[in-house]
């Protein structure tokens, strides 16, 4: 490399040197790029020496220039590769200077060096004047020059500055070249025309990126001369024709003359002069007008079209440079409206305007045509422009009605807004202005921007002629205010003015006028269905119901009716029914209602007048919009009932049935709520029902294509598909569509067509089919249950199902997805995963396959099954369920003679593995869906199948696996063995005839087994089995019992056969007998192999039979009043008696069973065995009764055997047992009531005893036991059992006075230590009052009385006291009078003692004595007034300190105040004179008691009020009080001194609201007081006015509903405020709110709305985290209560005024809270520390609540100041 330690040599041997070393390997092909890559002539970091750059560069210079023009070489040649060299050449020229680069360039341009000259333009006229085509520079050569051009553009631009003006000529003078080499085509080649006509435009391409890389040059005059003569002016004349079908170089010249520079300081406009350039000779000929030639040319391509728009939008775009000169240009347009100022690309586009719109108007045409088009803003914008300077009215009348219909087409908001501008331009110049009155007004239902809407009303404003227009512009324009203050949220002040305004207008209206009401509909239409706030939408509602229910007051003609309510109004609640919103649902909902009820004789509106009704319970349309969810549920069944099996207009279902139910579907609002969404499916099927066939298929299209889009809810969707598919009530009896068995192109076009098909398409199919329906001339006959059609359309409607929607079904069913395709370690799911949600789809092809004629499902079936078959080979859980059930829905839609062909099926395809275990699996629950839709004996054909499915699970490999941990825990279908209930299942369906063949298989496993686990099966197999049987409503009885006696006496001989075939060999005397002397076998280890029997399992056989018998007796299959059933039975003795004597526990059991029920039964041959019977009871007794012996299968023998011996004892009257046997029994007894396992057992013998009333010594002790266990007992159902055997014996037995001994025993046990022992002793005793005579009770009352008072204070349990407090009620229900006054006597004396508990004791008692006597009480009254009033008094129970002492005070006032509630309420003393005085007293009392700490305490004394309020009418109390009758003739509380009593009663209630313990019973009490007191107040209001004025301004606060009004309010917003997450206060309060609401009516109720509205508006909008719906919900009543009563207009008024306040004091807190930063930092940075700290303990109990860690406690925030 060059070094700069060679300074002393000269430029001569440098060169030398160079030249030997750096310049061989420069022109080297191989090491020609790394040497220029590391070869630098960068000033910074060069690599040559200041001095020698002069001698060296050019040398260089030429050395690169001749190797950019070498092509040899590796990776240097070719087309790929051919400007490589080239590039890495100049990319290495970006180092070097300007004044060298000026050597590169010449080189380059060297043989371009004459057209370089001072006049340009000149230079082109001497190359067209004196061309010599001999002479020409060869056409490659300049093609590569081009192209070099255009790399020195990108690669050195930044260096030509001074070489600009040069490559500018060249550039000219090659184009004036070509252009004029053109001009003499004839003389050349046709391929160097072709290449000449290339070389033209890669010159003009030239020149434009000579502009765009250098917008700062400055054109000279001669330039621009020499540019339009070389390359304008020669292709000019031939752009419209030759630029047609893409954009021609010389078009994009224009295109680029209007673009915006990329430098700002360069004036936009500085080439818009050039566009208007004429020619010296010809004036005609300049760009512009030849550029809008082209676009107005025929068949002109879109690119073309849209540059060309592209140029007039940057000719129309504004200045930003505001500074420029000439940029304004004034035109005089007309000369009425003066000059008008202009920019100057507007100014170039004026005489072209005509074109323009030319252009525009037919562009239009296409969009209406075809909506989706991509370049319709750029036009629309230019027209937003351009139409302020159009002044022929007929063409801004033709593109004001082009564009009106085109707006509501237009989603984009920009493009919304450019159209509207367009419109108000025109229509500024169109004469008959109201031609387009009504097309603009309907704009007001469609446009939602809000700029658009503003640009709307000022073309109504433009088109308002007349003054009363211009009332209705004002209007209109008051509807659409805004607010100037808060810019996106309205002016609801002025909206709701211009509301009333109209409503006004409405009712004064005399004559209906129908351009007045049309911007009204319109607009109040759009606020319904677009705004959210409930005060417009509600005026908007309210609004449009003045304007229906105006049409029934005043007189109209048929065209003014059909103009605004048919074809305006009715639209509009068509669409606004199938709107999103619910709110605006039920508001089209009520103006519908409004026009039933006012034109209810209307053939449009006649058939929905039924499902009006005045009771609001049972409206259908007052339902269907209801808040509650069940009503709306209500509302659809009634629908449903309506539509029945008359026919119903297609519109109505179209257009207002069909919308409201599928949009309980298709909202996710609803998806919780399960029960209407069921109900909305029974309503589709229903109007499906009533459906012609072209919108019948429109629906079942529709569904078709949500299951695929909405798959979160699929499954709901498939059962809307399938009750459509119900609904199919088209007959295709006369289809002559023939199905194709075999599989052909067709049909696979058909699918192809139907996967690619889109909704459009469908719809456009349907259409169609409605206009070929329509011309059919056979129509539909109307039958019974379906549609008889006619042939065409039967076929029609059978090819479409065949053709198109099965295909689609199908292909659903079967679509491939991505997933199935990639690896399984990559894929992100498997394709199962996606599949499996369509396999429901199954179910609904089989739904459609029935509803074909024959030879659909059997074509089609089979495919659909083994799909979903093959489903259930998967390994996951969830796919394998889901094909479950849509298999077993396929079966119950099939029935059961298909059951046989799916079991093949599932046997063919599950067939290894897990999959035996998923096979048995779903057998069984296919027959368990199976069963309400079969009989006995439709399963005889496939009972072999099962029991091959079956046995193989119990019996075969698959059972063994049962216990595979691996297995089980992968498919949990393995976990347990279903084939036992299978067997019960077949059982309970098998005929009387395969009996047998049901047993058969079982006996031969049986015969060959010798697994004693297999045994068991079988067992538990016969045993289900026979319970099947036994549910068997196809086997008669008499076959039954014959199928019974064979089984048991067939195979009970088989059980002692073996042995006798034994002793028979063995003493065979034809055998001769061994020799003495042989030696016997030396004996084994294991000793001798017992032989094994082949009968030993037989047994489970007979076990089966009396099984059998037992469960036909237990279930009634036989009764004892039926000779024929009696003659059955009594062979049966024989075999039981048999049976007693087996040595199998288990016959012995089942045996036991039988007797237990056949000892009832009057047998012939009963007499016969019962000795025998007896005696063989009596020794399973003594064999396995003993202790200890009660285990396992013993247990249940004992059991059996004591209830058959209960059985004997008490119901075999013929026989009675010895005294040994009764000893026997009652030693039992003794044993067994102590044994839990067999306490049942021996209640039941002993109670048995006790019927036949046997006695015998021990009895007396066993019964003491008995009382002591009905006490000591820990079981409940033991000691009841001791009870009722007690009180057995006390009343059976004679007892005489022994019968004391026995109460005192359960008195004593009141004091007992164990609580359910004291209870039993209750309940005991409360059984002895109900059981035992009146004369006994008056005997022992005394006796019961006393102790029972006394554990009525001293027991601790709540449960026990209330027990004990019934059993003294009973008791006291048993006695007459005298007996009560002694009782009573003595309750009333421990009132004179000084102890609190027996006050509290006298006053329970007391209770009790006014609920048994009633209104006989009131002989006690005198007596108990006094006690009540001195118990009381207040200050009682203010001085208590002790804390022991206050619980028991507050229990003593409480009972108090209750037996003064029970007293008011049994004897009627509210109002009674005779006691006034002292209720009064009394009263005052308990009003001092209304706000005592203890919750029970204040709640029962707001009961006492509550009872004291029933008792008055408001109205009558208030005119007592106010017309003074009442201060000296009347002595009732509330008469004296009324209204204050009331104020302080309501601050007493509202304080009880206050309560940190308030629960839900006190609020409601409290709540029904407040309705009292207000409606008190609502009078006292209402009379003497004036009077009560000045006595408030007196005597304090006044008793008035806004006073009431506000406390309780407050009390809600306190709650609201600091206990979020309670409700109870503002749920008590909303509905005090809703009850004097409906009470007061509008006149009393409006001005105390400013007050109710805010809690109630807080709770709608507002949606805090933890909001409770149900609070919402009641909130949302409330407020249609409200709007009801005071009616829309005040409502809303009020509602909007709330919320503006409301949303002023948000605004003022924020902007406190903002500023609190700046004026209090302190405070303001301590509210976020605390509120930081909130957030993240709060996370930390999260987290906790989560893990289930423990819960960690609220920590104080400390003050952090």
């Amino acid at each position: 490399m060059f070094l700069k330690a060679e300074r002393r040599s000269t430029p001569t041997s440098y060169h030398l040197e160079w030249s030997k070393e750096n310049f061989s390997r420069l022109l080297d092909e191989k090491t020609f790029k790394d040497e220029i890559v590391s070869f630098s002539v960068n000033s910074e970091n060069t690599t040559i020496i200041v001095e020698h750059r002069t001698g060296l560069l050019p040398v260089l210079m030429r050395i690169l220039y001749g190797m950019m023009q070498h092509k040899t070489g590796k990776d240097t040649t070719g087309k790929a590769n051919a400007n490589l060299r080239r590039t890495i050449v100049f990319r290495f020229l970006t180092g070097c200077q300007r004044q060298e680069l000026q050597i590169f360039i010449d080189l380059v341009f060297s043989q371009f060096q004459d057209l370089i000259s001072d006049d340009p333009h000149e230079k082109v006229k001497s190359i067209r004047d004196s061309i010599d085509l001999t002479s020409v520079t060869p056409l490659r050569k300049i093609q590569g020059v081009m192209n070099t051009i255009e790399i020195i553009f990108k690669k050195l631009g930044h260096l030509l500055t001074s070489y600009l003006p040069s490559l500018l000529r060249i550039i000219i003078g090659l184009g004036a070249l070509c252009a004029t080499c053109l001009d003499y085509r004839s003389k050349i080649s046709p391929a160097s025309v072709n290449l000449l006509k290339t070389l033209r435009q890669m010159t003009i391409t030239r020149f434009i990126q000579f502009i765009e890389e250098f917008d700062e040059y400055k054109f000279s005059a001669v330039e621009i001369d020499a540019i339009f003569e070389a390359l304008v002016w020669p292709q000019l004349s031939k752009l419209p024709t030759e630029g047609v079908y893409s954009p021609t170089p010389l078009l994009k010249l224009f295109h680029t003359w209007t673009k915006h520079p990329k430098v700002s300081s360069v004036c936009y406009f500085r080439y818009y002069s050039l566009l208007t350039k004429c020619h010296l000779e010809d004036g005609c000929l300049t760009p512009l007008p030849f550029v809008f030639q082209l676009l107005l040319a025929k068949d002109l391509n879109a690119k073309v079209s849209g540059l060309i728009m592209e140029m007039v939008n940057n000719l129309l775009m504004e200045t930003e440079d505001d500074d420029s000169e000439n940029k304004v240009v004034k035109v005089n347009l007309d000369s009425s409206k003066g000059e008008v100022p202009l920019e100057l690309g507007n100014c170039l586009l004026m005489p072209h305007i005509p074109a323009i719109l030319k252009y525009i108007q037919g562009h239009i045409l296409e969009l209406v045509k075809v909506t989706k088009k991509q370049s319709s803003c750029l036009e629309l914008g230019i027209l937003s422009r351009i139409s302020a300077f159009v002044t022929d009215k007929v063409e801004s009348a033709s593109l004001v009605s082009l564009l009106i219909p085109f707006v509501s087409k237009i989603r984009s908001q920009e493009t919304e807004l450019d159209i509207m501008k367009s419109i108000l331009n025109l229509v500024r110049s169109v004469d008959n202005k109201k031609e387009f009155f009504r097309p603009v007004t309907k704009l007001f239902s469609s446009l939602r921007s809000r700029q658009s809407r503003g640009v709307l009303c000022q073309i109504f404003r433009e088109l308002a002629e007349d003054e009363s227009m211009k009332d209705v512009a004002l209007l209109v324009e008051q509807l659409n205010a805004w607010d100037r203050k808060r810019m996106d949220e309205p002016d609801y002040g002025v909206r709701l003015t211009a509301f009333q305004t109209i409503t006004q207008r409405l009712r004064d209206l005399k004559a209906v006028c129908v351009d007045f009401l049309l911007p009204i509909i319109y607009n109040c239409c759009f606020f319904i269905i677009n705004v959210d706030d409930m005060s417009l939408r509600d005026s908007s509602t309210h609004c449009l119901v003045t304007i229906v229910t105006q049409f029934g007051r005043v007189n109209y003609e048929q065209t003014v009716f059909k103009d605004v309510v048919m074809q305006n109004i009715l639209v509009e609640i068509k669409s606004g029914l199938r709107s999103k919103s619910e709110n605006a649902r039920h508001d089209f909902v009520t103006v519908l209602v409004a026009l039933i009820d006012t034109f209810p004789n209307h053939p449009a509106f006649a058939d929905l007048k039924p499902l009006r009704d005045s009771d609001v319970e049972v409206d259908f349309f007052e339902n269907i919009k209801h808040i509650q969810i069940h009503r709306r549920s209500r509302a659809l069944r009634r629908l449903i009932k309506h539509l029945g099996d008359k026919p119903v207009r297609k519109e109505l279902i179209m257009s207002y049935f069909m919308p409201i139910v599928t949009s309980f579907l298709l909202d996710d609002n609803y998806t919780k709520y399960t029960a209407l969404q069921d109900v909305a499916v029974e309503t589709i099927s229903a109007l499906c029902r009533h459906l012609p066939w072209p919108l019948y298929l429109h629906q079942l299209k529709y569904y078709l294509i949500k299951i695929t889009t909405r798959k979160e809810i699929q499954k709901l969707l498939v059962r809307v598909i399938v009750a459509i598919l119900e609904a199919f009530h088209f007959d295709l009896s006369l289809s002559d569509f023939k199905i194709r068995t075999a599989p052909s192109m067709t049909t696979d076009k058909v699918e192809e067509k139907t996967e690619n098909g889109s909704e459009d398409m469908e719809v456009e199919e349907l259409e169609n089919e409605e206009e070929s329906l329509a011309e059919d001339a056979d129509p539909i006959v109307q039958t019974s249950e379906k549609q008889t059609c006619s042939a065409p359309l039967a076929t029609r409607i059978h090819r479409t199902m065949i053709t198109k929607i099965l295909p689609q079904l199908h292909h659903c069913l079967t679509e491939k997805v991505r997933s199935e395709e990639e690896h399984k370690l990559a894929r992100s799911n498997y394709a199962e995963d996606n599949e499996i949600l369509r396999v429901p789809i199954a179910l609904a092809m089989v739904k459609l396959l029935q509803k074909l004629p024959a030879g659909s499902m059997e074509q089609r079936l089979p495919g659909i099954l083994i799909k979903v078959c093959n489903f259930l080979k998967s390994r996951a859980k969830d796919i394998r369920v889901t094909a479950r059930s849509t298999l077993i829905k396929i079966l119950t839609t099939l029935g059961s003679r298909y059951f046989h062909f799916i079991l093949m099926e599932l046997k063919g395809t599950l067939k290894r593995g897990y999959q035996f275990h998923v096979l048995c699996f779903t057998v069984y629950q296919l027959l368990t869906e199976l069963t309400p839709f079969i009989k006995s004996g439709d399963l005889d054909h496939c009972l072999k199948s099962l029991q091959e499915v079956f046995n193989e699970e119990l019996f075969g490999k698959v059972a063994e696996e049962k216990g595979v941990a691996g297995i089980t825990g992968k498919v949990f279908e393995a976990k347990s063995s279903k084939s036992f209930d299978s067997y019960e299942i077949l059982a309970r369906y098998v005929s009387t005839s395969s009996l047998s063949l049901l047993i058969s298989p079982l006996k031969q496993v049986l015969e060959t087994t010798h697994s004693h686990s297999i045994a068991r099966k079988v067992q538990e197999v016969l045993k289900r089995i026979a319970a099947g049987i036994m549910e068997n409503k196809g086997i008669d009885i008499e076959s039954l019992m014959v199928f019974i006696h064979g089984l048991s006496s067939e195979t009970l001989p088989l059980l002692v056969d073996n042995k006798k075939r034994e002793t028979e060999i063995k003493h065979d005397p034809r055998l001769k007998p061994e020799s003495c002397l042989l030696l016997p076998g030396e004996p084994t280890r294991i000793g001798k192999i017992a032989k094994s029997n082949k009968k030993k399992n037989f047994h489970l056989i007979v076990e089966f039979g009396l099984q059998l018998l037992y469960m036909c007796l237990k279930h009634s299959r036989l009764v004892r009043t039926s000779t024929v059933h009696l003659q059955m039975l009594d062979p049966f003795m024989d075999v039981l008696a048999d049976c007693l004597n087996s040595k199998y526990v288990r016959i012995n059991s089942l045996c036991l069973r039988c007797l237990s029920w056949l000892l009832k039964f009057p047998l012939p041959s009963l007499d016969t065995h019962i000795t025998k019977l007896t005696s063989g009871m009596f020794v399973l007794l003594k064999n396995y009764a003993a202790a200890g012996a009660a285990k396992g299968d013993n247990l249940e023998l004992i059991t059996t055997c004591f209830k058959a011996v209960t059985v004997l004892v008490r119901d075999v009257k013929s026989h009675t047992i010895s005294t040994e046997e009764l000893h026997v029994l009652l030693t039992f007894c003794e044993e067994d009531i102590q044994d839990y396992t067999r306490q049942s057992t021996a209640f039941t013998l002993l109670k048995a005893i006790l019927s036949r009333k046997l006695n015998v010594p021990e009895m007396t002790e066993l019964m003491e036991r008995v009382e002591n266990m009905a006490i000591s007992s820990h079981t409940p159902h033991i000691r009841r059992e001791c009870r009722q055997v007690t009180l057995q014996y006390l009343l059976d037995y004679p007892l005489g006075k022994k019968i004391q001994r026995h109460l005192d025993f359960f008195l004593t046990q009141l004091t007992y230590e164990l609580e359910s022992g004291r209870e039993s002793a209750l309940e005991m005793l409360a059984t002895i009052f109900s059981s035992f005579p009146k004369s006994k009770m008056a005997q022992f009352c005394g006796l019961f009385f006393v102790p029972l008072a006394a554990a009525l204070v001293n027991d601790e349990s709540a449960h026990c006291r209330k027990l004990i407090a019934l059993a003294i009620k009973s008791l006291l229900e048993k006695l007459d009078h005298n007996d009560l006054n002694r009782l009573f006597g003595i309750a009333i004396k421990w009132f004179s003692d000084n102890r609190v508990q027996h006050h509290k004791l006298a006053a329970q008692l007391c209770g009790l004595f006014i609920e048994v006597e009633s209104s006989k009480f009131e002989h006690h009254i005198s007596d108990m007034l006094p006690i009540i009033e001195q118990q009381l008094e207040p200050g009682k129970y203010e001085q208590v300190e002790e804390e022991w002492k206050e619980g028991e005070m507050d229990h003593l006032l409480y009972n108090m105040i209750t037996t003064f509630v029970k007293l008011l309420r049994e004897c009627d003393l509210v109002r009674s004179s005779k006691w006034a005085e002292d209720i009064s007293v009394i009263l005052e009392h308990v009003r001092s008691h209304l706000q005592h700490p203890h919750i029970w305490v204040r709640l029962v004394s707001a009961q006492v009020f509550g009872l004291v309020f029933a008792a008055y009418k408001p109205e009558e109390l208030v005119s007592i009080a106010t017309m003074g009758q009442g201060k000296k003739t009347q002595r009732e509380y509330l008469l004296l001194d009324t209204k204050n009593k009331m104020e302080t009663l309501a601050v007493a209630f509202t304080s009880q609201l206050q309560s940190q313990h308030l629960n839900q019973e006190l609020a409601d009490q409290v709540i029904k007081n407040m309705v009292f007191v207000a409606k008190v107040a609502k009078h006292f209001s209402s009379s003497n006015e004036k009077k009560v004025d000045s006595e408030s301004q007196l005597n304090g606060p006044r008793l008035s509903l806004p006073w009431l009004v506000r406390k309780l309010v407050r009390e809600a917003n306190h709650e609201a405020v600091s206990e979020v997450k309670a409700t109870i206060k503002r749920s008590s309060v909303f509905k005090w709110i809703a009850a004097i609401s409906i009470d007061f009516g509008p006149t009393v109720l409006s001005p105390l709305l400013h007050i109710i509205m805010p809690p109630l508006q807080r709770e709608i909008t507002d949606q805090p985290q933890n909001q409770d719906p149900d609070l919402k919900n009641l909130a949302q009543e409330v407020m249609d209560i409200l709007k009801k009563v005071v009616g829309i207009e005040t409502f809303t008024q009020m509602y909007a005024d709330v919320h503006k306040v409301r949303s002023e004091r948000k605004e003022t807190r924020k902007r406190q809270k903002a500023m609190e930063f700046v004026t209090n930092p302190e405070i303001a940075t301590r509210k976020k520390i605390k509120k930081n700290l909130a957030k993240k303990e709060a996370k930390k109990r999260k987290v906790g609540e989560i893990k289930g860690v423990k819960k960690i406690k609220k920590r104080k925030i400390e003050n952090t100041g």
